[in-house]
Order: structure tokens, then sequence, then C-alpha cells
């Protein structure tokens, strides 16, 4: 896809949340394949596109307070 293409550009970390949803996580392992060191992928197989804080609320405010903190160090 034209989106993995353009990855080269991220000079930042980048956190990425796929859903189960068919297709979506194999783009997310790409672009986070592409995005290297820095990069984190997050899978929430039972989570519809965009619900994974509505599936997992706990998990998902654990994983953003410690990947901003260290994210942002």
């Amino acid at each position: 896809p034209a989106l993995v293409s353009r990855v080269d550009r991220i000079r930042r970390p980048v956190l990425l949340i796929a859903s189960g949803r068919e297709g979506e996580i194999e783009i997310n392992r790409a672009l986070a394949e592409r995005l290297g060191d820095g990069s984190r992928l997050w899978t929430v197989p039972d989570a519809a596109h965009t619900h994974a804080l509505e599936r997992r609320p706990a998990g998902y405010r654990s994983l953003i307070r410690t990947y901003l903190g260290r994210s942002l160090r």
C-alpha cells in the first residue's frame, strides 16, 4: 500500500494498534517492520477497527502511559 512506502519519512516513534479485522494486522505488521526501532504494534484481535479502547480499556491505558513515557523522554 502507498502508506507503507511513505513511512521512511517518519522520524518519530510510532504506536500502531491493530484490530482483528482481515487485512489490518498484515498492513500494521508491514508498517511496524518498516518503522523499525521505536515503533510498537499492539494487536487486539477481538476488537473492531478503532475499538481497542472499548474492548481493553485497562490494557489500552497502560500501553499509552508506558509508550508515551518512554517515547517522550
